[in-house]
Formats: structure tokens, C-alpha cells, sequence
């Protein structure tokens, strides 16, 4: 029988860069507790639940966890980077699928301090095609995309490859993405970047673009997500920033030009052909941003 696991947060804020990170403290001090999860619906209606104020997608390795970090340095925002419970909903499917993903995303936005008002929720690149089944689920909630040139984007990936770069891991499934695919990662940055487009479309969604970042975060995300900041709360976000959103412990190092530098006539080539023309559409959305 197929059941959630949860752990006692307590009070404790999700700053860490990742939900997992969090996740795993919590389940250190512990017992486990599991709910069915045909009784998830249930139970996550008598918590004290935020609903979400907005959905952050992104092509990846463009500064989305800069801008979750940056969320979570306000008291008044719960900020959930890419939970895996939202994944494995998602993975698994099924006709219940709608009912489920709304009552996990609910659970994970439990307020847990009396500050909490706002909850926003980052997902994982290769959830951007899913767009239709989050607004499904939750119609009214806004949402942004983040990208960057593709080709910083790819550099990044053959450094050190994400998940869904690699043909036959499960994100490859959700992207309809055949593993056996010539060219694989670029048709996944395609695929992510036309279903940003497509959502454009049916309203409710922003693009940034990374090197907009971090000043788009206070222009563009947070009245896009209704939340409005004092001078102290702007001033603790800004701190954020001088930090390697990842790996906290280490000073932020602006990248575009190594990774520039370092882009092969392979990847430029490559990106031309599969994303290029996407990404200027996705830019000039970005330069307009009409509101819907």
C-alpha cells in the first residue's frame, strides 16, 4: 500500500538550498509516522496549511535556487525546494494523480511559525511539461519560469550532468523523451523551453531570465506572487545573494564567462540547432512580461 512518511519539522524554517536537506534533519529526530495515501487528502485538510502563492519552474542551472534562497530569508515565506514527495506523485500517475499532488503540496506548506503567510514552491526542471497538471491542481496560483542562455546551460551539464541530461532516468519519461534519442540533452532543454512557451499562453506565468537575477527578484517574482517586503527583509534577501545559493558556505562567483569560454563548436552548434530559437522567444517574453 502506498503511504507518506512524514518527520516533525517542529518550528525549524526551511532555509537549507534543498527540501531534502531539511527532510533529512527532521527524519534524524524522529520517529516514523506514515499516512495511506488514499487518507493523505484528509489529513493534510486538518493541518494549518498555507495555500501556495506561487510555482517557480526552470530550464535548470539558472539561479532558481538563488531566487528559493532568497525566498526563504523571509520569515513571512515557507519556500519548499524540489521536495521528491512532489516527483513521486508525479511519477507514479495514476487517474488519482490531481487529488494526491494537491494534498502534498498542501502538507508541505504547513505553517510552522506564526510569521508565515506567503508559501512558495520550486519545482524540478523537468516539471515544466507537467505545467497543465499544477494548474489543474491549483488554477489560480501563479507561476514563473527561469532560464538562461542554453549554452551556459549545457556547459554547466557537461561538467556535471543532471538527471534528466542522462537518456533513461525517469525525468526522460516525463519530458516525452525517447532515451534512445540523438542528442538527448538538448532536446530536453527544447522540450522544457517550448513547454514555458506553451504555458505563456494559457496565462498565469512570468519568464526571468538569469542575468536579470537578483534585481528580477523584487521587480518581477515577488508582485508577481503578491508579496510585498520592508527595507530590513529586502536588505536580508540582498544578504543571500553574496553566497554560492548551493554551498552556502562559499562566496558567489559570477560564471557566465567561463562557462562561455568553455563552450565547445559541439555545444554552440548543437544549441543553435535545438534551443536557440526557443530561448529568444522566451527572452522577449521576458522583456515584456505582459501581465494575464
Amino acid at each position: 500500500m502506498a503511504a507518506v512518511r512524514w518527520a516533525d519539522f517542529a518550528d525549524r524554517r526551511l532555509t537549507e538550498p534543498f527540501f531534502e536537506d531539511s527532510a533529512a534533519k527532521a527524519r534524524r529526530s524522529c520517529d516514523p509516522c506514515f499516512t495511506a495515501l488514499a487518507e493523505l487528502g484528509d489529513a493534510a485538510e486538518l493541518a494549518d496549511t498555507l495555500q501556495p502563492s506561487g510555482f517557480i519552474f526552470h530550464l535548470s542551472r539558472c539561479g532558481s535556487t538563488l531566487v528559493s534562497q532568497m525566498l526563504a530569508a523571509l520569515p513571512s515565506v515557507i519556500a519548499v525546494s524540489e521536495a521528491p514527495p512532489i516527483d513521486d506523485v508525479l511519477r507514479r500517475g495514476g487517474e488519482d494523480m490531481i487529488p494526491i499532488l494537491h494534498a502534498i503540496v498542501r502538507a508541505l506548506g504547513r505553517r510552522r511559525t506564526p510569521e508565515a503567510r506567503h508559501f512558495i514552491v520550486k519545482l524540478d526542471s523537468w516539471h515544466m511539461p507537467l505545467l497543465p497538471i499544477f494548474r489543474r491542481a491549483f488554477p489560480c496560483v501563479p507561476w514563473v519560469f527561469l532560464c538562461r542562455d542554453p549554452v551556459e546551460v549545457m556547459v554547466s551539464h557537461a561538467r556535471q550532468p543532471g538527471m534528466q541530461m542522462v537518456p533513461g532516468l525517469h525525468p526522460g519519461v516525463m519530458l516525452g523523451l525517447a532515451p534512445t534519442l540523438d542528442d538527448f540533452g538538448y532536446h530536453v532543454l527544447a522540450r522544457i523551453c517550448a513547454a514555458a512557451l506553451d504555458g505563456l499562453e494559457h496565462g498565469g506565468g512570468r519568464v526571468v531570465d538569469y542575468a536579470a537575477l537578483p534585481d528580477a527578484v523584487f521587480s518581477t517574482i515577488l508582485p508577481h506572487f503578491g508579496i510585498t517586503i520592508g527595507v530590513e527583509e529586502r536588505a536580508a534577501m540582498v544578504a543571500t545573494t553574496r553566497r554560492h545559493a548551493k554551498r552556502p558556505e562559499r562566496m558567489f562567483v559570477a560564471d557566465e564567462a567561463a562557462k562561455q569560454a568553455d563552450a565547445s563548436n559541439d555545444i554552440r552548434e548543437g544549441i543553435e540547432r535545438h534551443v536557440g530559437g526557443l530561448y529568444d522567444r522566451l527572452l522577449a517574453a521576458a522583456i515584456s512580461n505582459p501581465r494575464r
